[in-house]
C-alpha cells in the first residue's frame, strides 16, 4: 500500500541509480555495464511511474516525458 516511506524508498533508489550511472559508465569505461545500468535506471523510473499512477495520476503523467528522455 501507499505509505510515504515506500514512496521515498522508491524515489531515493531511482535517484541513486540515476546519479551513479555516469560513474558506472565513464569511470569503468565499460559500455555493456553502462547500458545495463541505464536499463536499471529506466526500469526503476518505470516502477516509480506505475506506483505513482495508483495514487497520484498527475504526478505519474508528469514523469512520463522524463521516462521517455531516459
Amino acid at each position: 500500500g501507499f505509505t510515504p516511506a515506500s514512496f521515498w524508498a522508491l524515489a531515493t533508489g531511482h535517484m541513486l541509480l540515476n546519479w551513479s550511472w555516469s560513474f558506472a559508465f565513464f569511470a569503468s569505461q565499460n559500455a555493456p555495464l553502462g547500458f545495463a545500468w541505464l536499463w536499471a535506471v529506466w526500469l526503476s523510473g518505470l516502477a516509480l511511474v506505475v506506483w505513482l499512477r495508483r495514487y497520484d495520476r498527475i504526478g505519474a503523467v508528469l514523469l512520463v516525458p522524463y521516462l521517455a528522455w531516459l
